[in-house]
């Protein structure tokens, strides 16, 4: 039995009601916070904080430089992905908070607004270019078209992209490379149109490096639907690939042939150490986990770094299964396109769009990502879509079908709906993205470092000790827990800050040790050296000299003012302790690095006085008393001094000084 395809009105009915649900699961989002990278391409960066002053910086500067403040050679190949960033730079300008200084307060309900408009534009780009795909109005093309566009719009996948500020650089990608495709597939690649269609895939670059696949893409359309050969679509193409020549050479311009700068860093390259076969072995398994996610996308997480995913070998079964299943979707594609199949076309576009985000073309910086799909799960999309309509008229040739087909398309896409808005509410802020997520990536160092770190900043905030201790502790778990993780136990980032944990507990011998590792990991790492400051003045404040003592030991051999900490640890040895011998050999030590420290030549001075030596008390006094003549204290031990040696008149001099010194300063 012959069925109507949908008329041109329920045809555009249910395409604005995909379109609106696209926005309504992820309306939650505008009271949303910021979260992950939002920092590094706006909160924190110096050039999207100035707003549109700051645009020309973010134009030929690295997209990593404006929150590192220079050049910062992480990843392979650098970032140059302005385009979104600048976006964040004009909303400042509009809708930020200024500040004193000149600069913006991003309005983060702002950024998940437009979030949410642009993936929606995304969600009506993909059913229009579909549309014309299938220019057939046939009811099984109408339903294919609407139920992939529906499960795209609804996946769960797409959680991060919509719910983290920071995605809009992959919406952006899709939406320009999208439209780029619908121009030129309308206008049958029209001179007039493709360079149009050019400019708009610029744009795509500009926002992400993935929308050079549609150099592929856009060809291969034209191949699978309109039957051209392929030497016409590569022709129709050539402004295509000029514009991406000169974005190109633009990004050489910016970055260079930019490559990781220091050691080999895990959490930057996680194949570091891992030799060719265990590191294809591992990758291959990664695209198995892809496929699990696209159909069964169940325990998500933002958070896929080391020891996350296991390194594998080829021994392993999962492997071998995903060698298999990766072997018969690479095969059944190419088989399909020979046919011009459309379940071809919708392989070919999930394997041309993931080449790039693959591991296997060049090391994206981790093992795998969520967002890393989202323009190729249209592709799984489209092959979900066929193939249940494929089995539901196999089983079941009436009229029927087409009931059915929708029933289970709605039931799937549902399914993916109530997924996504569930998902989407760990992305509130970084403490709910870390708390949620290190339960699922609880074997990654960087979950466990970032909770830990976001607990113990969190803790601060909390009045009552009881509860703060208790969260600090958990804090401590967590870091513990990525350092044990962390090759040779040296994750710099969980030591420090662990220190600070331990500190905010008061067991400064724990944090001492966590303090002294990072400098033994690296010695000249500042945050280290200024938090054994902080806990060193702390523990004299606690008059835990036995502590104070040690860490102004430690200082000394770290820091460039050695002077200072042998004073401090020779003022600590006389006054609290009463050991002048080892307050005096201190004392030297730091009079012989810096002779004119006032400071030490003032407790030397002291330290004589104590044991009786007063004349030789009295010359340190004096000598003091030339670098620091002013010193109101200095003046009370020379009067102290003098009185003790007989001369009465002076030591009623000073007196007076010093009691015209102290009104003076009050």
């Amino acid at each position: 039995m012959h069925i109507e395809p949908l008329k041109k009105q329920t045809f555009r009915t249910i395409q604005w009601c995909i379109v609106i649900l696209s926005m309504l699961i992820y309306a939650n989002t505008l009271n949303f916070e910021h979260a992950l990278d939002d920092d590094i391409v706006i909160f924190n960066n110096i050039f999207t904080v100035k707003g549109l002053k700051g645009i020309p910086d973010l134009i030929n500067k690295d997209s990593f430089h404006g929150f590192f403040k220079k050049k910062k050679n992480l990843v392979s190949g650098g970032r140059y992905r302005p385009l979104s960033i600048i976006s964040f730079a004009i909303e400042n300008e509009f809708f930020g908070k200024k500040k004193k200084d000149g600069t913006y307060l991003y309005n983060a309900q702002v950024g998940h607004f437009f979030n949410l408009i642009f993936y929606g534009l995304c969600c009506l780009l993909l059913i229009k270019t579909l549309k014309l795909f299938f220019h057939e109005d046939s009811i099984k093309n109408h339903c294919i078209i609407l139920a992939s566009s529906l499960f795209f719009a609804m996946h769960p996948l797409h959680s991060e992209v919509v719910a983290n500020i920071k995605g809009r650089d992959e919406i952006f990608t899709l939406g320009f490379a999208l439209s780029a495709l619908y121009l030129m597939f309308k206008y049958n690649g029209a001179l007039r149109f493709a360079l149009i269609s050019a400019i708009l895939l610029f744009l795509s670059l500009l926002s992400k490096e993935n929308g050079i696949t549609f150099l592929a893409i856009i060809p291969l359309s034209f191949i699978v639907f309109k039957q051209w050969s392929i030497r016409k679509s590569l022709i129709k193409c050539w402004p295509l690939l000029v514009f991406a020549f000169f974005y190109l050479w633009l990004r050489y311009l910016v970055i260079g042939l930019s490559q990781p700068s220091g050691y080999c860093e895990i959490l930057n390259n996680p194949f570091c150490g891992i030799n060719d076969s265990d590191k294809y072995a591992t990758i291959l398994y990664t695209w198995l986990k892809y496929w699990g996610l696209l159909l069964f996308p169940i325990d998500l997480t933002h958070d896929y770094y080391p020891n996350q995913i296991p390194i594998l070998n080829w021994n392993e079964p999962k492997v071998l299964v995903s060698l298999v299943i990766n072997l018969l979707a690479i095969f059944g594609g190419i088989y399909g396109l020979i046919k011009r199949h459309f379940y071809g076309y919708a392989l070919a576009f999930y394997w041309i769009s993931f080449s790039i985000v693959s591991n296997l073309l060049f090391n994206v910086g981790t093992f795998m990502n969520e967002r890393f799909l989202f323009i190729s799960s249209i592709g799984f999309c489209l092959f979900l879509a066929q193939t249940l309509w494929y089995l539901i008229e196999k089983g079941i040739n009436s009229e029927k079908k087409v009931p059915l087909f929708i029933i289970v398309s709605i039931l799937i896409s549902g399914l993916y709906g109530f997924k996504s808005h569930d998902r989407s509410y760990a992305w509130k802020d970084n403490l709910t993205l870390f708390k949620t997520d290190v339960k699922t990536s609880s074997n990654s160092i960087k979950c466990n470092t970032s909770y830990g770190g976001k607990l113990t900043e969190y803790a601060e905030t909390i009045k009552n000790k009881s509860k703060k201790n208790q969260l600090i502790r958990e804090a401590i778990v967590h870091l513990n827990k990525s350092i044990e993780l962390y090759p040779k136990r040296t994750h710099i980032t969980s030591w420090n800050l662990l220190g600070k944990a331990y500190a905010h507990l008061k067991d400064w011998k724990s944090s001492r040790r966590a303090f002294l590792t990072c400098l033994k990991i690296n010695p000249n790492y500042p945050e280290a050296k200024q938090n054994l400051r902080y806990i060193a003045q702390e523990t004299e404040k606690e008059k835990d000299f036995s502590t104070a003592l040690k860490l102004n030991l430690d200082l000394a051999k770290k820091m460039p003012n050695k002077d200072y900490y042998w004073n401090k640890a020779g003022q600590i040895y006389g006054q609290e302790f009463n050991k002048i011998d080892s307050a005096l050999f201190y004392l030297q030590k730091s009079i012989r690095f810096n002779p004119n420290n006032a400071s030490t030549i003032e407790n030397i001075g002291v330290a004589h006085s104590i044991i009786g030596n007063y004349p030789k008390a009295l010359s340190f006094f004096l000598k003091a008393l030339d670098l620091k003549p002013k010193d109101s204290r200095l003046h009370l031990n020379l009067h102290l001094t003098y009185k003790n040696l007989g001369q009465k008149k002076k030591a009623k001099e000073h007196f007076l000084q010093f009691n015209a010194l102290k009104k003076g300063s009050l």
